[in-house]
C-alpha cells in the first residue's frame, strides 16, 4: 500500500483580533495567536455595559463593542472572528443562560492544563459559559493516597489555576464527579472493600461510606468559587444486590438509590453547594424501574436534575420526558452528546441530529440549561479536537432557537480549525455498508481496525459487504483533501491512516479466509505482502496518535492504547509468519482462518476493544488491555 500522502494546499489564515481596553488582549494573544494579536489585525474597543447581552458597531478601523458580562464579550469576538456580525445597535443575548461542555478526563486521557485553557478559548468564543470535568477519581482528595494513583489526575492547585483562567474568559467551572455508581476506579484497591456493594456501586449500607462521600465532595469542589457540583450517580449497575443486601430486611434498588440521594444532597447543602444528579434512574432508564412516587419523593426538589439522552432523534420523545421531570417539580438541564465515546472518529453527524432535536424540545419547554457530553469510553481513542464541529453545533443551539445551518460551520471552521466537511467524514466512517438497524453504539470501522488477522471475528461477520472499497475511499478523500489549517492537516493524516487500516484490514482477512477454503497457497504469496503493507500503516498510524496525545494529555494512559497497538503489530507478524510456512507448504492448515460464524453471532456484539479482539480471556487481564 503506498504511503499517505500529506496535504498540501494554502492553510486559510483567520482573521486575527487586537483587543484594546481589556486586560485579556495581552492574554489571548499568548494562548491564541493564531486569534489574536497585541498590535494587528482587527481593532475592537471593549467597553462594559450595565445593560444584559452586547452590542457591536462598526469604527473605521474595527469595531465598538459594548458587553454585560465577560462571555458576552467573548461570545462577540467570536462572531466578528465567524464574519457573523449582528445588524448595527442590535442587542444579542443567549436563550439559555447555562451553556456548559462536560469533558470526560476519567478514560485514560487527562488533557494538559494548557491545552485546555486553548480549548476554552474557543469554547468561549463559540458562547458557552459554564465547563466541567468529569473526574471519576482524577483529582486530588487529600489522605486518600490510592485514589487516582497512576492516573494523571489534577492536583488542587491545577484545578484552580483552570477554574481561575477560564473565569477570566467568562466560564465558570464546576466540579463533576460520581458519588455512587462508576466508582471502580477506586474500589478496585482492597482498601476500600469495605464500602463496596460491587466492583462499581457503593455500598450505601457501609459503615464509613458517607465519611467518604463527604470527603469526595469536599475535595472536590474545594478548588471552585462555584457552588454548582454533579455528584454523578447514573447508573448504579446491581445497587443493592451486593453486599448491600440485608436479607433480613432487604430493600428495593430505587429506595436505597433515593435514600443515597438524599443523604448526598444534604451533604452539598451544608457545605453550601448546588448538587447536580444524572436523571436516568428516575425515569427508568438505567435498567431498573422508574421510581414510585414515594421514592421520588424522598429526592429533594433542590436538586438539579440533569436529563441526559443521546439514542433519539425524535423531538417529542425527548419533550415526553422533559415533561415528567417538570412535572414532578425539578428544575432541569438537558445532556446531548458530541459522540466522542468508543471510537476514533466521533459520529458527528448523528451527534448533530441528536442534539437539534434535544434542543428543539428544551426551548419548547422552557429549559434554559444545557450541557453536552463528551464522552471517551473505551480508552480515549478519538482526538478532542475531531469534536469542534459538533461543540459548535451545539453552541449555536444554546444561543438561539433556530440557528442557520452556516452558523456552527463558520465557527468550527473560523474559531476552531476544522472545517464542517470533516464532521461529515467522520460520519461517513461510522457503519460503512451497513444500515441504521445497528445502533450509534456500534462502530463498525474501529472494530475493523482493531480486528484480529487470523481470527477476524468482526470481519466473518460482514464478511458480505464491501467495507474495504467504502474505506479505502474514504481514505483516498482525507489523503486528497486540502487542508484548511494545521490542526485539519494533523486531523486528515490520522483519518486516513486509521480508514486504510480499516479497510486494509477487512481485505487482508476476508481473502486469507477465502484462500484458506481453497487451499489457495500462492493466494498467501501476496496476502504476506499485505500483511507486511500494513503492519507498515499501523508502525505510522501509532507514532502519529502518540504524537497528538502527548500534544495534548498527561502521559498516563497512553500506554493502554499504545498497548493495543503493539498487540496488533504481534499479530500481525504472526499472520505474516504462519501466512509464509503456509505458503511454503510447511504447514498443513491455519486453524483460526477455518473458524465459522455462528449463525446467532451479531456484529452489535462486537462494541469495544474487549470484545473483539478474543474470544479467551484469563480473568481481567482483557479489561485492562
Amino acid at each position: 500500500m503506498k504511503a499517505a500522502r500529506r496535504n498540501t494546499g494554502k492553510m486559510k489564515v483567520p482573521k486575527k483580533i487586537s483587543l484594546s481596553g481589556h486586560m485579556l488582549g495581552k492574554i489571548l494573544p499568548r494562548l491564541a495567536p493564531e486569534l489574536f494579536s497585541v498590535s494587528s489585525g482587527i481593532k475592537v474597543q471593549a467597553l462594559q455595559s450595565e445593560k444584559n447581552g452586547y452590542r457591536l458597531s462598526r469604527t473605521r478601523d474595527g469595531f465598538r463593542l459594548e458587553w454585560g458580562n465577560l462571555s458576552e464579550l467573548m461570545t462577540a469576538l467570536g462572531d466578528i472572528i465567524a464574519d457573523d456580525i449582528p445588524c448595527a445597535g442590535e442587542t444579542l443575548e443567549a436563550k439559555f443562560k447555562f451553556r456548559c461542555v462536560m469533558l470526560d478526563v476519567s478514560r485514560n486521557g487527562v488533557p494538559k492544563v494548557n491545552f485546555l485553557k486553548q480549548a476554552l478559548i474557543k469554547m468561549a468564543l463559540l458562547g458557552l459559559n459554564k465547563f466541567c470535568l468529569y473526574t471519576e477519581d482524577t483529582y486530588e482528595v487529600e489522605g486518600e493516597p490510592l485514589f487516582g494513583f497512576g492516573r494523571g489526575g489534577y492536583s488542587h492547585s491545577e484545578l484552580e489555576e483552570l477554574s481561575g483562567f477560564a473565569e477570566s474568559i467568562g466560564i465558570e467551572m464546576f466540579p463533576c464527579i460520581q458519588t455512587l455508581g462508576h466508582m471502580d476506579q477506586y474500589l478496585k484497591f482492597y482498601d476500600y472493600a469495605p464500602i463496596a456493594d460491587n466492583k462499581t456501586v457503593l455500598n450505601v449500607n457501609a459503615e464509613g461510606a458517607y465519611e467518604l462521600v463527604e470527603k469526595l465532595i469536599v475535595n472536590a469542589s474545594k478548588p471552585y468559587k462555584s457552588k454548582f457540583i454533579h455528584i454523578g450517580t447514573d447508573e448504579p449497575w446491581g445497587i443493592g444486590r451486593g453486599k448491600a443486601l440485608n436479607f433480613d430486611k432487604p430493600e428495593k434498588p430505587g429506595e436505597l438509590y433515593a435514600k443515597h440521594i438524599g443523604k448526598a444532597v444534604k451533604i452539598c447543602e451544608k457545605h453550601g453547594l448546588q448538587p447536580i444528579i444524572w436523571g436516568d434512574y428516575i425515569l427508568g432508564h438505567t435498567g431498573e424501574a422508574a421510581l414510585n412516587s414515594e421514592q421520588a419523593n424522598v429526592i429533594p426538589r433542590s436538586v438539579l436534575l440533569d436529563y441526559w439522552h443521546y439514542y433519539s432523534v425524535d423531538q417529542q420523545r425527548y419533550a415526553r420526558d422533559i415533561d415528567v421531570y417538570k412535572n414532578s417539580g425539578y428544575e432541569l438541564l438537558v445532556s446531548p452528546s458530541v459522540w466522542s465515546s468508543n471510537r476514533f472518529v466521533p459520529a458527528s453527524g448523528y451527534a448533530m441530529r441528536s442534539t437539534e432535536a434535544m434542543m428543539r424540545a428544551a426551548h419548547d419547554k422552557g429549559v434554559e440549561r444545557a450541557m453536552t457530553t463528551m464522552w471517551f469510553d473505551d480508552g480515549q481513542e478519538c482526538v478532542f479536537d475531531m469534536n469542534w464541529g459538533a461543540l459548535a453545533h451545539f453552541a449555536c443551539w444554546c444561543r438561539t432557537n433556530e440557528p442557520k445551518e452556516n452558523m456552527w460551520k463558520e465557527r468550527s471552521l473560523k474559531i476552531c480549525g476544522l472545517p464542517a466537511e470533516r464532521s461529515e467524514l467522520f460520519s461517513k466512517l461510522q457503519k460503512p455498508g451497513l444500515d441504521d438497524s445497528y445502533g450509534m453504539s456500534f462502530h463498525l470501522s474501529k472494530m475493523l481496525f482493531y480486528d484480529d488477522p487470523l481470527l477476524g471475528y468482526m470481519t466473518m461477520c460482514v464478511e458480505e459487504l464491501d467495507c474495504d472499497k467504502l474505506l479505502l475511499a474514504l481514505a483516498k478523500e482525507a489523503e486528497t483533501a486540502q487542508a484548511a489549517t494545521k490542526l485539519d492537516k494533523e486531523i486528515l493524516n490520522l483519518t486516513a491512516l486509521y480508514a486504510r487500516i480499516a479497510g486494509g484490514k477487512f481485505e487482508l482477512i476476508r481473502s486469507a479466509r477465502a484462500a484458506a477454503r481453497k487451499n489457495d497457497r500462492k493466494k498467501f504469496i501476496e496476502l504476506v505482502r499485505q500483511g507486511k503493507d500494513l503492519l507498515s500503516d499501523l508502525n505510522k498510524f501509532s507514532r502519529l496518535f502518540s504524537k497528538s496525545w502527548l500534544e495534548r494529555m498527561k502521559p498516563f494512559g497512553i500506554e493502554i492504547i499504545q498497548g493495543r497497538f503493539g498487540a496488533q503489530k504481534i499479530r500481525l507478524e504472526t499472520f505474516t509468519a504462519r501466512a509464509s510456512a503456509y505458503a511454503e507448504g510447511k504447514l498443513e492448515r491455519i486453524p483460526e482462518l477455518e473458524l465459522q460464524k455462528p449463525p446467532n453471532l451479531s456484529p452489535g456484539y462486537f462494541i469495544q476493544y474487549v470484545r473483539g479482539i478474543s474470544m479467551c480471556s484469563v480473568g481481567h487481564n482483557l479489561s485492562v488491555f
